[in-house]
């Protein structure tokens, strides 16, 4: 009998997708995990997910310490997904979400997020893949089987809304 306690870190800079990620993670995969204000949804203390966008809210978390805490909760199967998504895009959503900024300080946020994440994974060596968001929305049912394969897990589902998120800034862009 397997007794592991799996957890799924989603991990990526502001606006790569960790909240559609984790979505994902719950609905498709029956993870336990936050869905936007919803709450815990699957109450599955064996099988987690969860999500941190790097900084959050202004805060930059160390992956290292969420990692740690997880083994210090049992878990022994830690796996993790690194949201990624087109740099232009990023600078328009945090342009739309927040006050805009200068794109170098934008660009320099996104470098420092790869940065700790890449740092954490070459200290703490665990199963990752990279999901990237142009690719989630062009082809949403053959991203989350792949999500899947890498991941040894079976989706149980593609109830899931996939919105293309990049189509209001080509607009804006447009015109």
């Amino acid at each position: 009998m397997n007794l592991n306690k799996t957890a799924i870190m989603i991990l990526g800079p502001e606006a790569t997708g960790t909240k559609i990620t984790q979505e994902i993670m719950v609905k498709c995969f029956g993870c336990d995990g936050y869905i936007g204000r919803g709450g815990i949804k699957n109450r599955n203390e064996n099988f987690i997910s969860f999500k941190r966008s790097l900084p959050a809210a202004g805060v930059w978390l160390d992956p290292q310490n969420l990692f740690d805490d997880l083994q210090q909760h049992g878990f022994d199967d830690i796996k993790l997904i690194i949201t990624t998504r087109n740099w232009g895009y990023i600078a328009r959503s945090h342009d739309r979400q927040f006050a805009p900024r200068p794109r170098e300080e934008t660009f320099s946020m996104i470098k420092r997020a790869y940065e700790k994440i890449f740092s954490f994974l070459a200290k703490t060596p665990i199963p990752y893949l990279m999901s990237s968001y142009e690719s989630l929305i062009s082809n949403p049912e053959t991203h989350i089987k792949s999500i899947g394969e890498v991941l040894n897990l079976e989706p149980k589902s593609y109830d899931v809304c996939i919105k293309n998120g990049n189509l209001k800034y080509d607009k804006a862009c447009q015109g």
